[in-house]
């Protein structure tokens, strides 16, 4: 029958025991009887205790109903956690009072856990699987994996004793089919009759009860063994699954099969040499020779002292030597077995090819050094000889009086001159320290510098620096950066908002931003911070690297840099993100279409570091130089508005020395309320005149978020500043001033309102606290997280000096009556001049000459020739000029004189 514990029937009377001894070892703070008056949801139940009712959880779920008697249970006398339980609990006392069960105290949500038999119980059992039963032997994990190497489908084919009546041929069908009709010659037989009443047979269950209880008994029944796995005799659990596939397989292998797999190395002792030897017993001792000529092959020697060609010293002892052996070449080097120091004793000789014979044996002893040990060399042993003995490291006493220098003197004071080889403490004339003196007279070479970071490499030493300003940048954002700025696609305008101003030296790189805090760990390194640079430990895992620090703010466009590191097995690198790709350098130059750019060092995987002080540089230039501590210093910045710039070049500036605020841009934000005039331009085109508060710079062009900037113009959409009093806006929209102030005032409802920057016409100035600003000395650079820098400092006067001698000397002495050439005058040109005659034309032979230019040997010309008739032709024709016959023209003449 049903238990209250077990309202549904579906606990085990051993599950039930092991609950009824978890609650039989509780007692609890109070517990009354009461009576369920009401079913309510989430398994509460409304019930009444005396005259009282309560809404009363149950800790064990189940089927109750109005009117069953429970136990409520209150802990601690708390209404608020009491519940219920079923009155067939027997164990539970009134009477009693209960601290904890198992452990928990007041409102206990009984679990599992809380109960150990009954956790033991569940834990013991097997959970039912669909298809799976209980093993006749352990199907341990051993046989599994030797299974799985058996070949799929692999068969252990026996052929049967016996065949079925159905593969033999040549039967009658009776013989196959074994059925009665196809018998020939059956006998005939008489029919059964298949009529009858069936409810003659009847089923009559126990008295009181009904064949429904038996059916449903016997379904619960059903439910209950189908979750059980029967027992069956000489099995048990199996560690795997051992499956029908898997037995079949195990089926086909043959008894004590093994698995056998070459090993894949075998100890040296297992190598067999020619001559019987082993392998390892040739690397356990050394081969003995008496003649070391014969000790050609690698390997450890021994010989005893009568050995032939051994070293010539010590005569009568034994040695032992190594020989070594690379194509063709050998090296012996020789110790003697004796217990006399081994680098005294070491003869080496080699073995030479060319000539097939041995070099004589010979010893090379090293001097000692300041850091290793040798022999003392002569330069050593004469310079000891030298010293007298007792001598001691004297060293001068620095106190006062004894520093060749009289004791006394106050600051700023001077020594002078009082008599021979005295001096004397006097007062100086405008004394100045040294840096007093730098600063002062250091002004007369004042450099100048701006940029994105500034690099000083002239600055000089022990100096202020005289301006350090963070300049203003105005950034436009169109929501649509395709299209034309206007009303209907605003711009978001944004300035510069430092907050530090950086000086720092040569290193850009502070190490402190390696990794945040003071230690990192990370793939088997471990990295240390120190003042000294990064103290490393450990065997890098896989490439191990520092954190990568964002360096793009502070590298100028154009300006190449180089990182280094002091030691090869660091790797230092600058990541340099474009959206084309990623590039990695130890060099780079800065283009401008960066989208970051990442300095950081690591190390390849497998690197071994121990106790590794890593020192990192990042420098302008394309060359390594000489590690240099960071040395940078943050300057905070006093909280301000943004810095801003107009396209003109005109912006805002703060500068950190002086502490001035210089602010050369006003700003407008429109909301409707201001001081304007509507007016059409003669096309018609709308516009509004606006008063300004601060006076601008007249004729200016400013920036808009709305609206383009222009010269005087009727053009829609246009902003421009006609004179210092205001600015002008066309739009088509402003067809009144009604209009315009809805629109105004609308747009800036919306957060997007009309924002005007103009060029002021006269700087507002704010003061500030200053700041003194110490140069670093030889190089400054000075950088701020927004925005370029302006730098004002002064040079140094040598360096100034030199570059002006370098220049002059480059210079041409200016003489009198000479001054520069348009053209160089060449070495070869001047020589090609020196060849030409004096007052030489440029003189062309004309390509034909008159008759009257011809002069014979007579003295006549050829035109007197011609006029006199005295050429004839070559056939003897005589012609004179001016005789017209077609033969003449079309012969050819050969002149000559007549005789």
């Amino acid at each position: 029958m049903k238990n209250k514990l077990d309202p549904i029937g579906v606990l085990s009377e051993s599950i039930i025991k092991y609950i009824k001894e978890a609650l039989s070892s509780a007692s609890f703070d109070k517990t009354q009887k009461g009576i369920i008056t009401e079913t309510l949801s989430d398994n509460r139940y409304k019930v009444k205790i005396a005259q009282a009712a309560y809404t009363v959880p149950a800790v064990i779920s189940g089927s109750y109903a109005v009117g069953d008697e429970v136990y409520v249970i209150v802990p601690q006398n708390d209404p608020d956690q009491m519940f219920l339980l079923p009155v067939g609990i027997s164990e539970l006392d009134p009477s009693t009072t209960v601290l904890s069960v198992n452990g928990k105290t007041g409102y206990v949500n009984l679990g599992i856990p809380d109960i150990p038999n009954l956790n033991t119980e569940l834990n013991n059992r097997v959970v039912k699987e669909t298809g799976k039963g209980l093993s006749t032997h352990d199907y341990t994990t051993a046989e599994k994996q030797k299974l799985a190497g058996i070949a799929q489908n692999a068969n252990n084919y026996v052929h049967p004793s016996a065949h079925p009546a159905s593969m033999i041929t040549g039967l009658s069908s009776v013989a196959t089919s074994g059925a009665y009709e196809d018998l020939a010659g059956k006998p005939s037989l008489k029919t059964i009759a298949t009529s009858g009443n069936a409810q003659d047979v009847t089923f009559s269950p126990p008295s009181g009860v009904t064949a429904t209880d038996v059916q449903t008994a016997l379904t619960e029944l059903n439910a209950k063994a189908d979750g059980k796995v029967d027992k069956v005799t000489g099995k048990g659990l199996s560690t795997n699954d051992y499956t029908a596939a898997e037995k079949q397989k195990l089926a086909g292998i043959a008894p004590n099969a093994n698995n056998y797999t070459h090993p894949s190395a075998h100890p040296a002792s297992m190598i067999q040499l020619s001559d019987g030897k082993t392998l390892q017993s040739v690397f356990d001792e050394a081969i003995f020779v008496t003649d070391w000529n014969d000790a050609v092959k690698p390997g450890m020697y021994f010989s005893l002292s009568d050995a032939a060609n051994e070293p010539p010293s010590p005569v009568g002892d034994d040695w032992f030597g190594q020989v070594f052996v690379y194509q063709g070449r050998i090296k012996q080097i020789l110790t003697h077995a004796s217990s006399a120091p081994i680098g005294i004793e070491r003869w080496a000789r080699s073995w030479w090819e060319s000539s097939q014979s041995w070099s004589a044996w010979s010893q090379s002893f090293k001097n000692a050094t300041s850091s290793s040990n040798g022999l003392m060399s002569s330069t050593d042993k004469t310079k000891l000889d030298g010293v007298e003995a007792n001598a001691n490291n004297f060293v001068h006493p620095t106190t006062s009086g004894n520093k060749h220098i009289p004791s006394g003197g106050t600051d700023k004071q001077i020594l002078r001159w009082d008599s021979d080889g005295t001096a004397v403490w006097d007062e100086e004339i405008d004394a100045y320290t040294k840096e007093e003196a730098r600063q002062q007279f250091a002004n007369v070479f004042v450099g100048k510098k701006s940029g994105q970071a500034v690099t000083l490499s002239d600055v000089c030493e022990s100096t202020l620096l005289q301006k350090a300003a963070v300049q203003g940048a105005t950034t436009e954002v169109l929501a649509n950066p395709e299209a034309e700025k206007s009303p209907d696609n605003i711009a978001t305008i944004s300035g510069t908002e430092p907050t530090a101003l950086t000086v720092c030296g040569k290193n850009l790189f502070d190490m402190d931003n390696c990794f945040p805090g003071d230690t990192r760990v990370y793939r088997g390194i471990t990295y240390e911070k120190t003042p000294d640079g990064i103290l490393v430990n450990g065997t890098a895992t896989a490439q191990s690297y520092t954190t990568p620090h964002e360096m793009a703010g502070i590298l100028k466009v154009g300006k190449t840099y180089t990182v280094s590191i002091n030691d090869q097995r660091a790797v230092p690198v600058m990541q340099i993100n474009k959206d084309t790709g990623t590039i990695y350098a130890r060099t780079y130059t800065v283009t401008g279409d960066e989208t970051g750019i990442d300095v950081y060092f690591y190390f390849r995987a497998d690197t071994l570091v121990d106790n590794l002080l890593v020192q990192f540089q990042l420098e302008e230039g394309s060359t390594p130089t000489a590690y240099e501590p960071y040395s940078g210093t943050d300057y905070p910045l006093p909280t301000l508005e943004a810095l801003m710039s107009l396209p003109n070049g005109v912006c805002d500036e703060y500068d950190a020395v002086t502490g001035v605020e210089t602010r050369r841009i006003g700003k407008m934000v429109l909301d409707g309320t201001e001081t304007f005039t509507v007016g059409t331009h003669s096309n018609g085109q709308a516009y509004a005149s606006f008063v300004i508060p601060v006076h601008a710079k007249a004729d200016s062009l400013p920036v808009s978020t709305h609206y383009l900037a222009s010269q005087w113009t009727n053009l829609n959409n246009r902003i421009y500043v006609p004179s210092y009093m205001g600015f002008v806006i066309t739009d088509s929209r402003f067809v009144s001033k009604d209009a315009a102030t809805e629109i105004l005032a609308a747009q800036h409802a919306a957060g997007t309102p009309v924002t005007v920057y103009y060029e002021l016409a006269e700087p507002v100035i704010t003061q500030h606290t200053p700041t003194a600003i110490l140069a670093i000395y030889p190089t400054t650079t000075v950088y701020s997280d927004q925005g370029n820098i302006s730098v004002t400092y002064n040079r140094d006067s040598n360096q100034v000096y030199g570059e002006l001698t370098d220049s002059l000397m480059g210079k041409v002495d200016k003489e009198i009556g000479k001054g520069l050439s348009t053209n160089d005058y060449t070495a070869a040109e001047k020589q090609k001049l020196a060849g030409i005659a004096q007052n030489a034309n440029n003189y062309t032979h004309p390509s034909t000459h008159p008759a009257s230019m011809v002069v014979f040997s007579d003295g006549h010309t050829f035109q007197q020739k011609l006029d006199q008739g005295e050429l004839k032709g070559d056939k003897g024709d005589s012609f004179k000029v001016g005789e017209t016959y077609d033969t003449a023209i079309e012969k050819t003449f050969f002149f000559k004189l007549m005789p």
